[in-house]
Order: C-alpha cells, then structure tokens, then sequence
C-alpha cells in the first residue's frame, strides 16, 4: 500500500521519507486502522530534507473502508527529544559534581592526623 502525506504544499510519498525499520510500525499502524478504525499513536522517524532524522508522534483515524482512506495528525518531537537530552545532561553533571565533592572530601579526611 502507498501512503502519500498531504500537506499544505503537496504530496509527499511516505516510504520515501521515512528510514530502513520502521515498516513493521506501519503496517501494525494499518491493520489497526483496518480492524478499529483507528490506530493507537506511536512514534516513528521521518528523514528530513537535510537527512538528519526527525522524532514524530502519529495517530489516525478512518474515513472511508473502501477504498480504505484516513486522516493522520504528525507532531515533531524533537523539542521534547531536546528537553529529555538536557535534563539527562543536567542530571549527569549534577551527580558528577557530587561525587567530585565526595572525593574531595575523603581526599581532604585522609590527610587529617
């Protein structure tokens, strides 16, 4: 099955936008639409223009069963993927500072009489 995406600027063939391994995602995404009517929102990637890969969220919900048509709704995740990376960082760092500060400490304890 081909899926096209319609945008405000035109048609854009989904496999072609979308990497190796996400093809297993989509047609259980498919068989949801064929047997509820609607799918479960999942995440995936689509390649951008420039390559780098973009973190999405989709869900969608049928229209007409024959030919089978939906409507899907796409959310760019990457300023929540960006929020999750810094607050992983900032953890990182925070528990960094601690155990230097433990060292210190017991480096400091060793030197006393």
């Amino acid at each position: 099955m081909t899926v096209a995406l319609r945008t405000v600027a035109g048609l854009i063939a989904g496999r072609e936008i979308t990497p190796p391994g996400w093809a297993g995602v989509e047609q259980k995404a498919v068989a949801q639409l064929r047997s509820a009517g609607v799918c479960r929102p999942f995440e995936k990637e689509y390649i951008h223009r420039d390559g780098h890969r973009v973190p999405v969220l989709i869900g969608a919900a049928v229209i007409d069963r024959s030919p089978l048509r939906w409507t899907s709704f796409v959310v760019d995740l990457t300023a929540r993927q960006r929020a999750e990376l810094l607050a992983r960082e900032q953890a990182a760092r925070a528990e960094a500072d601690s155990a230097r500060d433990r060292l210190t400490f017991l480096l400091r304890a060793g030197r006393l009489p």
